[in-house]
This record gives C-alpha cells, structure tokens and sequence, in this order.
C-alpha cells in the first residue's frame, strides 16, 4: 500500500539517517514551530528497507564532501534564526531486510 510518511529531521546533527522502504520519493520538506520534516511516499509492502542518509548544513558552513554529485539538494528551511539546506546522500545507502 503506498502512503505518505513524515520524518523528522534535527538541524543540530549533521546527518539524519533514516529508514525507507525501497521506491520511496520524497515529496518536500516543510517546518513546523520545532522541527523541520520531509514527507515521503512510501509503499508500505516493499521487504527492504534502505538506510538513507540526509545532511543538513547552516548557510555558510563548509560543505566537507569531496564530490558534490553524490548529494541531491531537498530543500532549504529556517530554523531557530539560521537557514539550512538540506541533502540527500545519493550513495552510501545501505539494503537491509526488514
């Protein structure tokens, strides 16, 4: 069954990782009053899982990634003052069985 998830992402890591079932597709990110989230269409069926990581980094600090194509950019967000963009790690995903 597909659905939408949301999950949250904390500005004050570095990296988020989360757990996703195989042909997910994000659809956005968005903020409430504490926290940003994205929102995934997520088929619920799927046996695997895929290990996903996201990289949140503040306008300004460096971004310490050798090779910018293994991101895809989300999104941008203010949070507590600053603005943030976020991430996806396109590589380093990881397949696990549920």
């Amino acid at each position: 069954m597909k659905t939408i998830w949301t999950y949250k992402i904390n500005p004050d890591d570095l990296v988020t990782i989360i757990k996703l079932p195989k042909g997910y597709k994000i659809l956005g990110l968005m903020t409430d009053q504490r926290y940003p989230f994205l929102s995934i269409l997520v088929d619920t069926d799927k046996k695997h899982e895929i290990r996903k990581r996201f990289y949140s980094y503040k306008t300004g600090e460096p971004i310490l990634v050798v090779d910018m194509k293994v991101l895809n950019f989300i999104g941008s967000y203010y949070w507590n003052l600053s603005e943030h963009h976020l991430f996806e790690d396109k590589h380093g995903s990881k397949v696990t069985k549920k």
